[in-house]
């Protein structure tokens, strides 16, 4: 027979980050402010690890490098497409909410006062004002 066939496993990490380092903030000590301009906006990212099982060819239909380097890159796809975006947005969403409110708890501790002009701003007053 000249089939091929090939058994991969592929194993994925996912996760939904803001990089709080790219906040945009500016600090007035005189009045004890602590202006919030802009957070970034939140990233997916996906860690896939691929393991090939099992390969069955046949002496004159063999896979060639490109042909798995190709079934890897579709099965990476594959689980980038599948992952539930959705969800990992909303618990990033959620725990930006609240590493943000840890900041508000700061600032009123010692008596500053946050001026946020981000679209969370409702929110976080809600929660924390």
């Amino acid at each position: 027979s000249a089939d091929k066939k090939v058994t991969l496993l592929v194993k994925a990490k996912a996760q939904a980050t803001y990089d709080l380092k790219k906040m945009d903030i500016e600090l007035d000590s005189v009045n004890k402010k602590i202006i919030i301009k802009s957070i970034p906006p939140v990233e997916i990212q996906v860690y896939p690890d691929v393991s090939f099982y099992d390969m069955d060819q046949s002496v004159f239909n063999k896979f060639t490098k490109d042909d798995l380097n190709g079934i890897k890159k579709r099965a990476v796809e594959h689980v980038e497409k599948t992952v539930d975006q959705t969800k990992l947005k909303q618990e990033a969403h959620q725990q930006l909410i609240q590493n943000l409110g840890d900041l508000y708890f700061l600032a009123k501790t010692y008596g500053w006062k946050i001026e946020d002009k981000t679209s969370y701003a409702n929110e976080l007053n809600k929660l924390y004002n």
